[in-house]
């Protein structure tokens, strides 16, 4: 059985980069699930009423459903709905938050596979970024287990996806606790090789079969619909709004964002008058 999988693998590859490459236009429907018990808060000072408004945050936005849109090359991957009530406010944090920990969670996340690079909008308390950069490559290890995601076969792989060391360790040379769990994202997705376009939903991508399900340790995406070569037509565009930067400078603002806040709300509530009645 393993060695039909990668005799067809193999085959797949050259086909995929060739064939489903031109003229392949499908729209896939995926549903998102996010962790509220994360090991986020281990060997982290966190105040307990803000440990308790990351929880509530993560469960409003815990539930999502997107859309891929795929023409050729390219793609696009877009938030539908919001299946669970979720205020403006919290939704901002959310995904700055799901960008801090390697999860990307901006809106229209584009993929060019023939250029290598990828897009998406975000925004920064009310300041729109639009990131560019290349696309992450996935050291991808392909298992040869399968099992069904509706009527398809999909089959196993799994990446290490390396997360940077925080600067306060980094500067003091410090082995943090748990820095292998810590800084590293195991990647579990399962693709299938009927559908072999190379790309995923949100960042994932670069197996010989379209991802069908993906999961990181913080999120699980599911595929509920496959539309290939609908009669609509599909458009991807890349998205163009907001101040242009990489993930790397995007990340460097948002940390010192988020401090300069922390520092002031901290200033303010020094500077309130106590009430010693």
């Amino acid at each position: 059985m393993k060695i039909y999988i990668y005799t067809l693998l193999f085959c797949l590859i050259t086909i995929s980069n060739s064939t489903f490459s031109q003229n392949f236009n499908a729209k896939i429907t995926y549903f998102a699930n996010t962790k509220t018990d994360l090991d986020f808060f281990k060997n982290r000072k966190i105040p307990e009423d803000r440990k308790q408004q990351i929880i509530k945050m993560l469960k409003e936005n815990s539930n999502k459903k997107y859309t891929l849109y795929i023409v050729d090359h390219e793609s696009i991957y877009k938030e539908n709905e919001q299946l669970e009530s979720s205020n403006s406010s919290n939704k901002g944090r959310y995904k700055m938050f799901s960008s801090m920990t390697g999860n990307p969670s901006g809106e229209n996340y584009y993929k060019d596979l023939l250029n290598k690079i990828y897009s998406y909008n975000i925004d920064l308390y009310g300041k729109p970024f639009l990131i560019n950069d290349k696309l992450k490559t996935y050291d991808w290890n392909i298992t040869g287990e399968t099992k069904k995601i509706g009527r398809y076969t999909v089959i196993k792989a799994t990446a290490i996806k390396k997360l940077p060391i925080r600067k306060k360790a980094r500067a003091k040379n410090i082995k943090p606790a748990n820095s292998a769990k810590k800084r590293e994202m195991r990647i579990t997705a399962w693709f299938c090789p009927e559908i072999p376009i190379s790309t995923g939903p949100s960042q994932y991508w670069g197996l010989p079969g379209l991802i069908l399900e993906v999961n990181n340790g913080f999120s699980t995406i599911l595929c509920s619909e496959i539309l290939l070569n609908p009669n609509e037509r599909i458009k991807v565009k890349i998205p163009s709004k907001g101040k242009k930067v990489t993930e790397l400078e995007y990340k460097t603002i948002a940390i010192k964002k988020h401090k300069d806040i922390m520092e002031m709300r901290k200033r303010n509530n020094k500077a309130r008058p106590r009430n010693h009645f």
